[in-house]
């Protein structure tokens, strides 16, 4: 890939990298080579299929967009990525949120909307200082009910889904 090395920003003194509309169905190694210099990272709006485990190098991560690709999953390791504070996934096709995510416990916002999610981790009561998840447009049928009370009066969801018990389907 060197000789497309150009296409592969360093970051810059605000740690953000911006690797939008590339086209993009993987990512070269070297983005996890750039490690705890990277606060920043957009990779809106490629064709990216997976994101590897090596994204946990990127130590100081806190704001992650990966919106408008072709994401089934959130991988597990995501909830290594402590200092996590932002991630927008609107606009995949990703059908769960890992369990580990909820291990972020700095994260702010989730953007998770026009995706195939059925249902969220309970985990996710962790995060205190959550103030946006957006679930909009989904395939949510069921909401853990430590969510959906924790959060009520912050959460962006469909119309007719509501908080219920973990065993209750709604209707």
């Amino acid at each position: 890939m060197e000789e497309y090395d150009d296409l592969i920003p360093e970051p810059g003194e605000d740690g953000i990298v911006d690797m939008t509309h590339r086209g993009w169905k993987h990512l070269d190694k070297v983005v996890w080579l750039m490690g705890p210099a990277v606060l920043q990272l957009n990779l809106g709006f490629n064709k990216l299929e997976t994101l590897p485990d090596e994204i946990v190098l990127l130590t100081l991560l806190r704001d992650l967009n990966i919106e408008h690709n072709a994401l089934s999953e959130i991988p597990a390791c995501f909830g290594k990525l402590r200092r996590l504070r932002s991630v927008k996934a609107n606009n995949n096709s990703i059908e769960s949120i890992p369990e580990e995510l909820g291990d972020c416990h700095m994260l702010e916002e989730l953007h998770f909307k026009d995706n195939r999610l059925k249902t969220v981790p309970k985990t996710l009561e962790k995060c205190d200082v959550l103030n946006t998840l957006d679930l909009t447009n989904n395939k949510l049928d069921i909401l853990p009910v430590e969510i959906g009370y924790t959060w009520r009066a912050r959460l962006r969801l469909p119309a007719p889904l509501a908080p219920a018990s973990s065993h209750q389907r709604l209707r």
